[in-house]
């Protein structure tokens, strides 16, 4: 079972540097970024994304260079 310390918010995405709010919004309309979990039908509900979604797609779309490996892993994210 998931818990709040498995997921993202939008600050947390943009602490990691993967664009601002409006970017990361984008990105999901586009379908270039994993969607977000909402838990409510509200159309002001909270958007979570699953840390292990984000992980992956840093792995797989951001590249790999050494100050990006560097800056990741000090978060905690294996690249």
């Amino acid at each position: 079972m998931l818990t709040m310390a498995d997921y993202y918010t939008y600050q947390d995405l943009e602490d990691l540097g993967l664009g601002s709010r409006m970017t990361i919004t984008r990105k999901v309309k586009a379908g270039n970024f994993p969607p977000p979990r909402t838990f409510s039908k509200s159309h002001n509900a909270m958007k979570l994304w699953e840390k292990e979604l984000i992980h992956n797609y840093i792995k797989d779309f951001t590249p790999n260079d050494k100050w990006r490996r560097k800056y990741m892993q000090s978060r905690g994210i294996y690249v």
